[in-house]
């Protein structure tokens, strides 16, 4: 994408509409002198004309340029990374119903670099590169991990990865299974996910604020089940200290969950 941006912004100012639509463009200048031909042969077969004559996703994947740049070494996980995936994926299907959905608000608000080597193992999951994990995928990951993993716990775990409940798992709720994985959440963005879902800023969340975010997937008893998950004072609502308290519990589950797979 950046590329096509950088020729089009190289495309003469008069007529780049017709330009664009008519597929007319040059490599020209320091910037594509310095592109190798791969480069250039990749950018060509995405502008062709005729759309029937362009790479579609999975084509495009395979040109010889992208997997030159994107080497699959480059791509997989480190074996730690790898192993703490699978403890935490075994963690976060035992969180409570809020400590998911705050995850959820965490990972959306990740950094690529902070998130590089999850985005790998679940590049490593998604083996069809559909942006998407099914159900199969996700058997087959875990049965080739030497985790000990049963059939009957693994449909239980996508389930409870599954938090939009659309029979699959997206890229956001694999982060936000995983992002432990890079020890404990720091308090700033636990912070900011508690800023969030507290859209009216009362400075608690409320049963509305959670009905808000979480949709109609969820009846008005799951979202209170939810919300009295940690309210330890007992007052209808989520104090920031509560929410806190909610990801200072992790610990010792993901140790338990290491020691299982060993």
């Amino acid at each position: 994408l950046l590329l096509l941006l950088l020729l089009l912004l190289n495309v003469a100012s008069d007529g780049v509409v017709s330009n664009v639509l008519g597929a007319k463009y040059r490599f020209d200048g320091d910037l594509w002198n310095q592109r190798s031909r791969q480069a250039k042969d990749f950018v060509s077969a995405l502008m062709h004309k005729n759309p029937d004559k362009r790479p579609n996703a999975e084509q495009a994947q395979q040109h010889a340029w992208l997997k030159r740049l994107f080497r699959l070494s480059t791509q997989t996980p480190q074996e730690e990374t790898s192993n703490l995936v699978k403890a935490n994926i075994r963690a976060y299907a035992g969180h409570s119903g809020l400590k998911k959905v705050a995850l959820l608000v965490i990972a959306h608000q990740a950094s690529t670099e902070e998130i590089l080597e999850l985005r790998k193992a679940f590049d490593q999951y998604d083996t069809d590169n559909s942006g998407v994990i099914s159900y199969s995928e996700f058997k087959e990951a875990l049965k080739n991990s030497n985790g000990n993993f049963t059939d009957e716990e693994i449909e239980g775990l996508f389930s409870k990865l599954d938090v939009y409940r659309d029979g699959g798992i997206s890229y956001t709720e694999f982060i936000a299974a995983t992002l432990e994985c890079r020890d404990h959440v720091e308090e700033e963005r636990i912070a900011e996910a508690f800023d969030l879902i507290d859209r009216d800023n009362t400075g608690y969340i409320t049963h509305k604020n959670l009905t808000e975010l979480l949709g109609k997937g969820y009846s008005s008893t799951q979202v209170q089940e939810f919300l009295e998950t940690a309210d330890v004072s007992k007052d209808g609502r989520i104090s920031y200290e509560e929410f806190l308290a909610v990801f200072r519990t992790h610990n010792n589950s993901i140790r338990q969950n290491m020691i299982m797979m060993e």
